[in-house]
């Protein structure tokens, strides 16, 4: 019995042996001599044949955020041509018959009509392409490219003879500006010349990799209108498509931050940069991260290319103080009840060179606190509340030293690479000079030295983990299209401890008292009433491109941990401003509150958050559907349908298509910008409002944290772009 099952899978093996080598003998043939082994037939010998060597182009993998957001995808786009000639054939089967009929723009002003209704696009000037002479075919500029699937089958039901596709794929961004810089962009000519789509900035550039894939190949004989005769395949190697990538990014969160942002950017032209970190403190995933001035990838009106929070080095100004804190209180002398003279620091130094208090008039080199404000005597804990930049040169002097600062910093990450894996940190990491004198004892208030908010951002996560620093991260996973695989997920990763518990508890209680002793009056406008909130701000001013300080400029920041005991969120926001006073706080405490609301910080976090009882589902493209049609959809879930618009086509969703939606919550569908009726907004979140004013454009105005308790506008009422609706809200 066993010898013939030997037997049997002895011949199995030489059939499968002899059925490869005829295979293999057929590509062979056909590639050298044009010939299939099978059909006998020599395609050489038939007129008009030629081999075609194509690239088989991998799909480049999607960008998610953390609720299943699409940020970034693939978008099969196609472009217009309108057929003039008569002569122009096409083959049509009619009653299983095939037969060739005209196919040319016959009626030019009723196509002409029919398409610009379809493409918004100028009707008369189509009409002019379509009547010029001698020529076999036209395109209609802009208007007649980057034709998404949906409008191109409109069109095409339209059965209007003449008109023809060209088909290309682009990258698309269906949140515009949504964390552009942090995403990145790639080439804008993705054609099968210039090799397709390469990331050129952002995450699509450090991950280019992962996300283009593998392409795939394939030769085969073809006939005269390039199509591959039937048999002819030679070699075929299949694409493998891009992974998938998924970020820690939270959807509510992030638009906070780019709300934030352009507020503080236009509140009266004065700023020129700024930029933002909203982070997990315990486990380092960012879940909002921006640089502005922003850009749409869709359409590349750049202005600015920069990563202010990776790429751009700055002198972190006073944030840096609660590093000098860290470093006197671990080393165990650290008293804050202590007393030290807060007026003007005279640079000098010991007969070793060490860092030493002068009198006034033995020394040129002065520290002096903001305004040049004397204090006497006074202690410590006073210092960091109110930011006395003297107080820290007395501590790096009396009870640190050159040594043990240039330890500290090293541990806390400074002046080298954070390397978060996504994110590019360009080839700076900052810059520091303790061999001067003047420029160490600058180093400990944050001038004289420079940094990136990655390395600020982590070297705080050590005051809220008990002392250990944690890296941030913001790939939350890569996933193998194919196989379903997680390739990598992002997680907590400690980096060193460097310091002690009792250091790290001491910061915070310090950084608490910033928000809420009284006596900084800046950060005490941060207060959120039923959570505790610590904070360190920060002044500098900006170098210019000779190396001198203007004065000019300044950049404002502030830290923010919340809840201040125990710290769940690290929030770091700055800017550069002309004017030396910090005047938008009010924006970052709306981001504060957005972010206290969307991790329920009030109610136990995040887990509490994932406790809720809700079912989650992927949005349909109700796009160009009916909006009968796209209530029948929507029916097979449990949310409420706000329809905008008198118009009976929905020509804008939120949330966008591949969306994660979860039950109770609200679906805009807008028809139309006429005869928009006020919807009945109570109870609203503040990203809900958000939307009906991005696909409305009709302007909001807010007031209060939590959702909407009342509304200036009356359900029902007729509005349109001349209105401003009023909001409150309340917890």
């Amino acid at each position: 019995m066993k010898r013939s099952n030997n037997i049997k899978i002895s011949l199995l093996t030489c059939v499968i042996f002899v059925a490869g080598a005829l295979l293999l003998a057929n590509v062979l043939l056909l590639d050298v001599k044009g010939k299939n082994f099978f059909a006998d037939v020599d395609f050489r010998q038939q007129e008009g044949v030629s081999i075609v060597n194509r690239t088989v182009r991998a799909e480049r993998g999607d960008i998610r955020d953390a609720d299943g957001n699409l940020i970034a995808m693939d978008k099969r786009v196609y472009k217009i041509i309108f057929i003039l000639s008569s002569t122009h054939k096409k083959t049509v089967t009619v009653d299983g018959v095939k037969k060739s009929v005209s196919d040319y723009v016959e009626d030019p002003a009723v196509t002409a009509e029919k398409v610009a209704e379809i493409l918004g696009a100028d009707e008369q000037y189509i009409y002019s392409r379509l009547t010029m002479k001698d020529r076999y075919q036209v395109e209609i500029g802009t208007a007649g490219t980057n034709i998404d699937s949906e409008t191109k089958k409109r069109i095409d039901d339209l059965n209007l003879p003449g008109i023809s596709w060209e088909s290309s794929t682009r990258r698309y961004y269906p949140m515009g500006s949504f964390a552009s810089h942090l995403i990145g962009y790639v080439n804008s000519d993705a054609s099968e010349s210039n090799g397709g789509m390469a990331g050129l900035s952002g995450i699509e550039k450090t991950l280019n990799t992962e996300l283009s894939g593998q392409d795939g190949r394939e030769q085969y004989y073809s006939d005269v209108r390039n199509n591959m005769i039937s048999g002819g395949e030679i070699e075929k190697v299949n694409a493998a498509d891009g992974y998938d990538v998924t970020l820690t990014l939270n959807n509510t969160i992030q638009r906070g931050v780019d709300v934030m942002l352009q507020n503080i950017m236009d509140i009266d032209r004065s700023v020129d940069k700024a930029w933002a970190i909203v982070m997990n403190a315990k486990t380092g995933a960012i879940y909002g991260y921006d640089s502005y001035p922003t850009f749409d990838p869709n359409t590349m009106e750049v202005i600015d290319y920069n990563d202010y929070c990776a790429s751009l080095p700055y002198e972190p100004g006073s944030t840096m103080k609660a590093i000098t804190y860290a470093a006197a209180i671990d080393l165990g002398r650290f008293n804050k009840n202590a007393q030290f003279n807060a007026n003007n620091y005279y640079v000098g130094t010991d007969a070793k060179g060490n860092l030493k208090r002068s009198e006034r008039g033995k020394s040129s080199l002065v520290i002096h606190n903001s305004g040049n404000s004397q204090y006497g005597m006074t202690t410590y804990e006073r210092a960091f509340i109110n930011s006395y930049n003297v107080g820290t040169v007395t501590l790096l002097e009396e009870q640190i030293g050159k040594k043990n600062w240039e330890y500290y910093v090293d541990a806390f990450g400074f002046f080298k690479p954070v390397d978060v894996y996504g994110i590019s940190e360009g080839s700076n990491y900052g810059r520091y000079d303790f061999s001067n004198v003047f420029s160490l004892a600058c180093s400990s208030f944050g001038s004289g030295m420079s940094c990136n908010a990655l390395q600020m951002i982590q070297a705080y996560t050590a005051f809220c983990n008990q002392g250990t620093m944690i890296r941030p991260y913001i790939i939350q996973s890569v996933t193998d299209t194919l196989t379903g695989e997680t390739v990598f997920e992002g997680g907590r990763e400690e980096v060193g401890t460097p310091i002690k518990a009792s250091t790290a508890s001491q910061i915070l209680e310090l950084m608490y008292q910033v928000c809420h002793s009284g006596y900084h009056v800046s950060a005490h406008t941060l207060e959120i009433p039923g959570i505790t909130i610590g904070c360190k701000t920060g002044t500098a001013p900006v170098v210019n491109e000779q190396g001198v300080y203007t004065y000019d400029d300044v950049i404002h920041s502030v830290m923010i941990t919340m809840p201040a005991d125990d710290p769940q969120v690290l929030v770091y926001v700055a800017y550069q401003d002309n004017k030396d006073r910090q005047r938008n706080f009010k924006f970052v405490r709306t981001l504060l509150q957005q972010t206290i609301d969307e991790l329920n910080l009030m109610s136990g976090g995040e887990e509490a958050k994932a406790d809720e009882k809700k079912e989650i589902y992927v949005m349909d493209n109700l796009k160009n559907h009916t909006v009968a049609h796209a209530e029948s959809i929507l029916r097979n879930y449990d949310v409420d349908v706000i329809t905008i618009g008198s118009g009976d086509t929905v020509i804008r969703q939120y949330p966008i298509e591949d969306s994660r939606i979860i039950s109770g919550q609200r679906v805009l569908l807008l028809t139309s910008l006429e005869g928009i009726r006020m919807p009945d907004m109570k109870g609203w979140s503040r990203s809900e409002v958000m939307a009906f004013w991005d696909l409305t454009g009709i302007g909001i105005k807010t007031e209060g944290y939590g959702f909407v308790t009342s509304q200036s506008v009356a359900p029902g009422e007729q509005i349109d772009k001349s209105v401003i609706i009023n909001l409150k809200f309340e917890e």
